[in-house]
């Protein structure tokens, strides 16, 4: 597989996972499980997350964006 395959592979697979993790913490603000602060360093972990696993991967990616908080 060449180098622009595997970027473009690479880049499917982060913004599959930003999608689900957002859309976790989406479905979360509006039950009223998270709010202000909250929300924004929840988002703040899942783009700082993806930014860092786009780059050096991980195994087994975390899914959760409550996982994120105290890890990024």
């Amino acid at each position: 597989m060449n180098i622009i395959a595997k970027l473009a592979q690479r880049v499917v697979e982060t913004a599959s996972l930003w999608l689900k993790q957002s859309a976790e913490l989406n479905r979360r603000l509006s039950s009223g499980q998270v709010s202000g602060r909250g929300y924004v360093r929840e988002a703040a972990a899942i783009w700082r997350y993806n930014l860092k696993n786009f780059w050096h991967p991980e195994p087994d990616p975390a899914h959760s964006a409550k996982e994120l908080v105290g890890r990024y």
